[in-house]
């Protein structure tokens, strides 16, 4: 089997008013979009605080593990913009993803034609947080979030925060982006209509109880989800057998088929 390579892409942001860039890696594609190029499922990769999108491919086996899959992997950059507009709306991330980046992805890879099934976020610490909320926000597009350690309590804390603002000034604000609430929106729908979450976490990370939290409350909102929890802490290290050990059921869901 041949190895995938980490390529590096521009794309032209209204909402930043800039040139960003984001990692690309496509098995056996010579960067020529053309009628007969194949075309296949989507997976995007979202970094947690204090990283980027290089973090995946630099910190974890992750070449190794997508290596078996024929998927379009993209890693979109977050920086400690929680993937949201932020309380301000002066860092638009959120407006970029769905507005800017997504177009661009969908125009200019060999993605497969749209189709929600063949769509997914996942991610690490303040990336699961934001693949879920992401999904939840506009279910429309995706069939699966996946959460490794996620950060999902974040704007449930009662202190002031640079993204989502004031405990109490910006509570509306707060709730646009609370993946518990997002979840009971989403639930209203169909059950066809609501996309899978996949999330885990560590044992001894110390983020643990809010996963169980969350856990906790897809149960009683009875919304399709599976919640894994494995020895770990808040590493690369966990991240790395996390995704290896989640990716099967991420490309069966997505339909991606395995690499001869």
């Amino acid at each position: 089997m041949q190895e995938v390579t980490y390529h590096t892409v521009a794309y032209g942001s209204k909402a930043f008013k800039c040139q960003r860039e984001y990692g690309v890696v496509v098995p056996e594609w010579d960067g020529i979009l053309t009628d007969a190029t194949p075309r296949l499922p989507l997976l995007i990769m979202l970094h947690g605080k204090d990283s980027n999108r290089h973090s995946w491919w630099n910190n974890t086996r992750f070449r190794r593990w997508i290596a078996h899959y024929n998927l379009v992997t993209v890693f979109y950059e977050g920086e400690n913009g929680w993937y949201s507009n932020g309380f301000d709306g002066n860092h638009p991330f959120e407006d970029d993803f769905f507005q800017d980046f997504l177009p661009h992805v969908e125009a200019n890879l060999p993605v497969a034609p749209y189709d929600k099934r063949n769509r997914a976020i996942g991610g690490f610490s303040m990336g699961g947080y934001g693949a879920i909320k992401l999904v939840l926000k506009q279910p429309e597009k995706f069939s699966l979030a996946v959460s490794h350690s996620g950060s999902l309590e974040k704007p449930r804390v009662a202190e002031d925060h640079s993204v989502f603002g004031h405990p109490v000034h910006h509570r509306s604000f707060r709730g646009s982006e609370d993946v518990f609430l997002l979840a009971e929106r989403a639930a209203c729908n169909w059950i066809t209509e609501r996309p899978f979450v996949l999330f885990d976490c560590g044992r001894d990370d110390e983020l643990v109880e809010g996963n169980h939290k969350f856990r906790d409350h897809l149960n009683f909102l009875n919304y399709p989800h599976s919640y894994r929890e494995m020895p770990g802490y808040h590493t690369f290290p966990y991240w790395d057998r996390a995704f290896k050990t989640a990716l099967p059921e991420i490309a069966h869901r997505l339909g991606a088929t395995i690499r001869k």
